[in-house]
């Protein structure tokens, strides 16, 4: 007998606990929790083997009735392949049963469940000659400001010149830190000195 849903989805929230944001982990939870709340309404919470096609497209047409942005709905289909995703490559499951009792993988699994959702636009992307200038704009644009001033940094006494380059410095830090680490922008937003530097070091991973 395989265990209950709610045990396997809250182990696995357990276990990327430490590889998320926490933005990221409260979302994961919160979708999830959504789930298993929309099964108890159904009556009852089944085990592992319980989880079918059917009763994935079930909960699919359930979100399409409510009130939820396109984006919102994705977003709690996404969690919930992750999770299917997660079963199959632990080993707990094989693939999810569809109707003729064939298994379905999960690529497969996500593929049908999206297929319900309405149709996203795909997102516009920046010019990529303008994105690959972007790591370079504010080295340039420190260099053009130090030679501007004969190559003397400012000091606090001159606040305006002093704001300009701590906004210069800034901007070029967050933005190396960006392509660098292909990190969210509000992860990086988050990171404080302590966290990335030890005994006036950087540390290789945070």
């Amino acid at each position: 007998m395989t265990r209950p849903l709610d045990h396997a989805i809250q182990d696995w929230l357990d276990t990327i606990a430490d590889t998320r944001s926490v933005e990221t982990h409260r979302t994961y939870s919160y979708a999830m929790r959504g789930f298993l709340a929309w099964l108890a309404r159904q009556g009852s919470l089944p085990t592992l083997d319980g989880l079918t096609m059917a009763l994935l497209r079930s909960y699919v047409d359930y979100l399409l009735r409510q009130r939820l942005a396109d984006r919102t709905r994705q977003q709690y289909v996404d969690v919930l392949c992750r999770w299917i995703t997660a079963l199959v490559e632990g080993g707990e499951l094989v693939g999810i049963p569809n109707d003729r009792g064939r298994l379905v993988a999960p690529a497969a699994v996500r593929d049908q469940l999206e297929r319900k959702l309405p149709r996203r636009e795909p997102a516009v992307a920046p010019r990529i000659p303008d994105l690959r200038r972007l790591p370079a704009y504010y080295p340039d644009q420190l260099e053009q400001f130090l030679r501007t001033r004969g190559g003397a940094i400012p000091t606090p006494d001159d606040a305006r010149a002093w704001r300009a380059y701590l906004n210069l410095l800034r901007n070029h830090a967050l933005i190396t830190t960006l392509f660098s680490t292909g990190g969210r922008v509000n992860e990086v937003l988050r990171l404080d000195v302590a966290q990335i530097v030890r005994h006036g070091l950087i540390m290789d991973s945070v």
